[in-house]
């Protein structure tokens, strides 16, 4: 009987727990990463995770940081500065049996226009 009180106690101490930056920053990077030629030599610097909005449940903002992965000859193209949107969703009440998250492909900066680009360079505070 006391295991289920503790376990209640538990339950209604993580309701409500949103996603944490470092469960979406990882998020982020699985999909830059799925995104690379070489998604194992992917190497990142500067990960950070921007706010955009947040809810009693959800979170969402931007993933940005820098990645450098290998190129189709197997050589490494250099840093390059990457924002992706994230969006996630606490499926339960305790957060730890669930985070549903979507995510829009990563924008890559050197592949934008100079407005747009500078707009997210703002944004994430490259």
């Amino acid at each position: 009987m006391k295991r289920i009180f503790v376990f209640i106690a538990i339950a209604f101490l993580c309701a409500g727990c949103k996603p944490l930056d470092s469960q979406l920053k990882r998020q982020g990077q699985n999909t830059v990463e799925s995104s690379l030629k070489d998604p194992d030599s992917a190497e990142f610097r500067g990960i950070h995770f921007v706010t955009k909005s947040s809810g009693y449940l959800e979170k969402e903002g931007f993933v940005c940081g820098e990645v450098n992965g290998k190129n189709g000859f197997g050589a490494y193209e250099g840093y390059q500065k990457f924002a992706i949107l994230v969006r996630a969703k606490t499926l339960y009440y305790i957060p730890f049996l669930g985070i549903k998250h979507e995510e829009l492909s990563p924008i890559f900066l050197n592949q934008l226009d100079p407005q747009s680009r500078d707009e997210i360079q703002m944004t994430c505070k490259f």
